[in-house]
């Protein structure tokens, strides 16, 4: 037996985490020393060398995020569409102890995303009571093409681990929905999906089938409270900008519309069609190609969700929630040549995923193939993103 399966559970995460980390930032120091920083460098907002670390994780949304700690959003009422919770927990800590804002944020993020680690690794021993299953699922997480995110300066994994504290805390034996309805109302103001979790919630309590009053008072409070958050935001933003607008107008500038989600999805699928547009915008179609990836890969593994909760081995709850999440981000199109724009990000918070990711072969070399494959697509991406260039 190795020294690394003699460690508890969480020495054992803790180090895969660290692991991550030191592979990430090289992989992200080399992209953006050898390659020319692209677009996507919020040079005004950036108070570290952008060939540093943690400099090397600000780029495209994280200026946005660093902007309203630091000026908050009437200087800034463009990024209402941007949450509020990571960057008023960045900035009541830059106060606090005056520490450089790019260093909260980057602290914040990864430490977040190890707390992530460690629920995830709980709830998949809920779904499945075995060490083995449990880690892998982890490591699925963590070796995702996208999951770099989690380390950048994004509010990407405080929404993480807040959401699947609410999970959790609905998943296990002493079922807690009041707190979990907290947790789900903190996730949906560090991004806005947070909410959809209210299904998981109402899956797992009519599951459980304790319909007296008590159980229905403690759903009442959690659904409430988990609605709580982004009502308050909205009239936070009234108050400050004189609209409840304010998100919906911002958001505008994205140039997205509300569509169907399977005539979202279609539009992809003529874009890669358009051979023509591969010689006027290779970069587009490329972008447009990863996306339609991404997206498949997330349908396909939702179908396998559903099939093995048929088969009592996966959660109905996080099979649905899954499959509704999918829905309403493929329900956001983007103009035209790119209608996919953001999936391959938005997938990689799909956690779900992860607990069949991790399990997905019963061949334990096709397992390690897959693992391997999907972390050097993660370094490749990490590296392309870091010279500030697009990947979603």
């Amino acid at each position: 037996m190795s020294n690394f399966s003699r460690l508890q559970w969480w020495h054992q995460v803790v180090l895969m985490w660290l692991f991550a980390i030191l592979l990430l930032n090289i992989s992200g120091l080399v992209g953006s020393r050898m390659l020319e920083l692209g677009g996507g460098f919020p040079t005004e907002k950036q108070s570290v060398s952008p060939y540093s670390i943690p400099g090397i994780w600000v780029r495209w949304d994280a200026g946005n995020y660093l902007a309203i700690a630091a000026e908050g959003y009437v200087e800034n009422p463009e990024a209402a569409g941007f949450f509020p919770l990571y960057p008023m927990l960045i900035s009541l800590v830059v106060n606090i102890t005056g520490m450089n804002i790019v260093v909260v944020g980057f602290i914040i993020s990864n430490l977040a995303f190890l707390f992530a680690l460690l629920l995830l690794y709980k709830i998949a021993r809920i779904i499945n009571d075995e060490h083995v299953f449990a880690m892998r699922s982890v490591l699925a997480m963590m070796v995702f093409p996208t999951s770099f995110f989690y380390f950048a300066v994004y509010a990407e994994s405080l929404y993480l681990v807040l959401a699947l504290l609410g999970v959790y805390l609905v998943m296990k034996n002493r079922q807690s929905l009041a707190g979990a309805g907290l947790a789900l109302g903190l996730a949906s103001v560090a991004r806005p999906v947070g909410w959809l979790l209210d299904i998981v919630m109402l899956i797992e309590f009519l599951r459980r089938r304790k319909f007296d009053l008590k159980s229905f008072v403690s759903l009442a409070v959690g659904g409430l409270l988990s609605i709580a958050g982004i009502l308050l935001y909205i009239y936070y933003l009234y108050i400050v900008l004189g609209t409840f607008m304010a998100i919906p107008n911002a958001q505008s500038g994205w140039h997205r519309q509300w569509q169907i989600p399977f005539i979202t999805y279609w539009e992809g699928v003529k874009t890669l069609l358009k051979i023509s547009l591969l010689s006027d915008n290779w970069f587009l179609y490329s972008i447009n190609i990863l996306d339609i990836i991404f997206t498949s890969f997330a349908v396909y593994i939702i179908v396998i969700a559903f099939i093995r909760a048929n088969r009592k081995e996966f959660p109905y709850s996080l099979a649905i929630y899954s499959s509704f999440a999918l829905l309403f981000f493929l329900s956001s199109q983007n103009e035209l040549p790119a209608p996919l724009w953001g999936m391959s990000r938005w997938v990689a918070s799909l956690f779900p995923i992860y607990f069949l990711l991790g399990n997905l072969f019963r061949s334990k070399k096709l397992q390690v193939a897959y693992f391997v494959g999907s972390s050097i697509l993660l370094l490749l991406f990490t590296a392309w993103w870091a010279s500030a260039r697009w990947i979603s």
